[in-house]
């Protein structure tokens, strides 16, 4: 169970490194992001050119920074946690804490697409559209399984 979990865990992990969300308008793609993106905050630039006149400035291309976000920081987090009791801990004391984490796991994985959610509407006024990519399906997937295998009754012999 120890390397099925191991393997779960960093298969979660390395999902931080596809896209995780893409963000349009219409049917434009304006930017793809990926979970480690999510975690250690990125920036985007766009073209002087390309933005109205009137908040067109001298100078290079315009510059947006966004800052890393906590529920990303803490979903990452877990999975390490959950990679580190998984290979560690002994079972069955390894297999409840994992359930528990993939719980909290999942939770802060939902909270995060809320939150997402809420500041393209707010924001976007209904232009900017959000959609999750492999990256976030495929953690979640991690975090049900990681639940699903931790919670199932294991027969002696």
């Amino acid at each position: 169970m120890r390397k099925i979990n191991a393997l779960i865990f960093t298969v979660g992990l390395l999902s931080f490194l596809l896209p995780f969300m893409e963000v349009s308008c219409g049917h434009n793609a304006l930017m793809v992001v990926t979970g480690k993106q999510l975690v250690t905050g990125f920036s985007i630039s766009a073209p002087r050119d390309k933005i109205s006149p009137p908040t067109r400035e001298e100078g290079g291309p315009m510059e947006r920074k966004f800052k890393g976000d906590k529920y990303a920081r803490a979903v990452a987090a877990l999975l390490v946690v959950a990679l580190l009791v998984g290979l560690f801990l002994k079972y069955p004391l390894a297999s409840y804490i994992l359930a528990v984490i993939s719980v909290a796991g999942g939770a802060a994985l939902l909270l995060l697409r809320s939150k997402i959610l809420q500041r393209a509407a707010e924001r976007g006024a209904g232009f900017i559209a959000v959609r999750f990519r492999e990256g976030y399906w495929i953690l979640l997937g991690v975090f049900a399984l990681g639940f699903l295998l931790n919670l199932l009754p294991r027969r002696k012999g």
